[in-house]
């Protein structure tokens, strides 16, 4: 996963996450992250509460408040 940071002063970023092994993997939250909000997904990601699940070779793009 990385994040990515709009260059506009907007102070706007985003974590990007790819699972790309064979297995489905979950991934706890970091503090202060917010990761209500999704702005890309397959519907194979899903957030819940803490945790981030990606299926095998899924992505997901959140927005962070």
């Amino acid at each position: 996963c990385w994040y990515m940071h709009a260059n506009d002063g907007s102070g706007k970023s985003c974590l990007v996450m790819h699972n790309v092994t064979g297995s489905s993997q979950t991934v706890e939250r970091w503090e202060g992250d917010n990761l209500s909000h999704l702005l890309g997904a397959s519907d194979l990601a899903t957030v819940s509460g803490n945790n981030v699940t990606l299926a095998p070779y899924t992505s997901v793009v959140l927005a962070l408040n």
